[in-house]
């Protein structure tokens, strides 16, 4: 394929072009040149200035000489391009900060290795105070890059202004070549022009006489191919007729079997006319609410008094708004029997969008409606017997908790009257469950914070120690009697030992409870400042009967044990609520 090229193209293609991507690679490169370069050089005054720095806050450190840290501090101010200064100590506490604000926060700093880091607006010099290998702080000096900025700014309008010149000059010198160049294009393409006109004036000759004998071919294959589509259309016609009577002859059968599906779901169509009001309603309709042929207007009146005037509005609100009817009504037969309806519809639209009619289905929901009715019956029933279970639990376990209060005043050895007591405390963590599941709304959880408030609230007031404080801290959460028991006992035993072994000889202090649940994840935590757990007590090796308790309860829990005995008593809890029944929920 021959292509043309233009003289003045070729003279931008050969030397325009070239030289303007030239001129702009070379202020693009002088620019990195110096960008580099300047960063660099701020980089290594940085850095001889964070040593120096470095030096003299150790030397001040080391001796004690604050002054002399002083005097580092308000030289190293001195140069600006130094924008923020902190001495921190060897605990990562502040010694010295400059009034002006850091780029990162001081947290995030105390974190970062030594060196010199590159921040968004400048550099960030990380040094450590250790003279003679002593370790005494850390130096931050955030450094700004402002000066260096404008340096390289200075030197890009001296690099344009060049560049722009030496753009300007190869233009000048390259219009009188484009000039002369267009002026020989413009003589080619005259030439052209004359030679292209000769050409075609001999072509359409030649083209008149050739499409004077297609044209009278054409004209005889014109009519053949009328005739061979006319025998096609009337083939297809027949075809389609044949095609559309069939279709009617299914359309029917549907017809007939969705009409048959309608009556068994007792279901009614109807279209209401917008303009005039009237309603179309099918004789199965009529005869479904005790009304004759003849009595179609009678519709309304069918429809129950309370419900009659939501059914009227919501109908009007469709005709005007076009929004969709879904509503349920009750009607009334003959000897004033109820029957349940529910109507479904939608507005149908004319020619300029209203909606001009509304058609839908009515479908008898007397039977659902009975059953549904039947179905809270049965579910308020099985409510009151709930209710009467946890009762009565509640009351045996209260009974028991009697009866082993009145053994215990039988009882003279101390060792044996506490064993009671704590078998009494058990038994009134597990009653409490119950007791709160019978008040409560919901059967099925109770509100976990409250019943731990109330559970060390009585373990405190039943060994009549004042002097030790209580903290409760739980999440909202809700659980049910799988995990609620076996908490209220875990809590029971840890809060009891607590008060028997944590404080002795009437010594005062403070037992926390902490419960938090994240991610299905519960972790309870009873800690106290104390005298803390003996060395030899192991949680995962049952000694006593408080041990083995926390043990057996933790494992049905699938949870974990942790003991932490560096100040005071600390155990933590922690077990799963997916693996648990009864999952515990938390309150939004």
């Amino acid at each position: 394929m021959n292509v043309r090229v233009s003289y003045r193209t070729r003279v931008i293609l050969t030397f325009v072009i070239p030289w303007v991507v030239a001129t702009l690679f070379s202020f693009w490169y002088l620019s990195y040149i110096q960008r580099v370069a300047g960063e660099r050089n701020a980089r290594r005054h940085l850095g001889i200035v964070s040593d120096m720095f470095a030096t003299s806050v150790g030397s001040g450190l080391n001796d004690g000489d604050f002054t002399l840290v002083q005097k580092a501090f308000d030289w190293s101010m001195l140069d600006r391009n130094v924008v923020y200064i902190c001495i921190l100590d060897e605990r990562n506490e502040m010694v010295y900060q400059s009034t002006t604000s850091p780029e990162m926060p001081i947290e995030r700093m105390k974190h970062l290795s030594p060196g010199i880091l590159r921040t968004e607006s400048g550099l960030l010099s990380v040094t450590e105070v250790a003279p003679a290998g002593k370790q005494l702080g850390t130096v931050f000096l955030q450094y700004s890059l402002e000066s260096v900025e404008q340096e390289i700014r200075s030197a890009q309008m001296t690099s344009i202004v060049v560049s722009l010149v030496v753009l300007l000059v190869g233009l000048l010198g390259t219009r009188l070549l484009i000039r002369q160049a267009g002026e020989l294009d413009r003589a080619r393409v005259e030439a052209e022009r004359q030679a292209t006109t000769v050409r075609m004036q001999a072509v359409d000759l030649a083209s008149m006489n050739a499409s004077l004998g297609r044209s009278n071919a054409t004209l005889l294959d014109t009519q053949q191919e009328l005739q061979r589509a006319h025998d096609e259309l009337e083939r297809r016609v027949e075809e389609r007729t044949n095609e559309l009577a069939a279709a009617n002859a299914e359309l029917h059968v549907n017809e007939g079997h969705l009409q048959l599906a309608m009556t068994a779901a007792r279901m009614f169509p109807w279209k209401m006319d917008l303009a005039t009001g009237t309603l179309v309603v099918s004789d199965e309709h009529l005869r479904g609410l005790g009304l004759a042929t003849a009595e179609r207007n009678a519709l309304v009146s069918r429809i129950h008094p309370d419900d009659r005037p939501h059914v009227v509005e919501v109908f009007r609100e469709a005709g005007r708004t076009g929004t969709p009817i879904a509503i349920e009504f009750r009607g009334m037969l003959g000897g004033d029997q109820i029957i349940w309806f529910a109507a479904y519809g939608r507005a149908m639209a004319g020619p300029d969008g209203s909606p001009v009619t509304i058609v839908g289905i009515t479908m008898d929901i007397t039977a659902r409606k009975r059953a549904e009715e039947t179905l809270r019956t049965s579910l308020r029933e099985k409510d009151i017997l709930l209710k009467e279970v946890h009762h009565r639990v509640k009351n045996n376990m209260q009974i028991i908790s009697s009866l082993l209060f009145l053994q215990s005043s039988y009882v003279r050895d101390p060792y044996d009257v506490d064993l009671f007591r704590e078998s009494q405390l058990r038994v009134k963590s597990m009653a409490m469950v119950h007791e709160r599941l019978y008040r409560s709304e919901d059967l099925s959880s109770i509100e976990f914070s409250d019943y731990v408030r109330t559970i060390a609230e009585e373990l405190l007031a039943s060994y009549s120690r004042p002097g030790i404080g209580l903290v409760t801290q739980v999440d909202e959460v809700r659980f049910g009697v799988d995990i609620a028991i076996p908490c209220g006992l875990l809590i029971t035993e840890l809060v009891t030992n607590a008060i028997k072994h944590a404080f002795p000889e009437g010594r005062g202090g403070h037992i926390e409870i902490r419960g938090t649940c994240m991610d299905g994840i519960m972790q309870l935590t009873v800690q106290d400042d104390g005298v803390g757990y003996p060395a030899h007590v192991d949680f995962n090796g049952g000694e006593t009967l408080g041990v083995t308790l926390i043990k057996g309860l933790a494992d049905q829990l699938e949870g974990t044990i942790a003991v932490d005995r560096a100040s005071g008593s600390r155990v933590v809890i922690t077990f799963p609520l997916n693996r648990v029944s009864g999952e515990g929920e938390a309150i939004a």
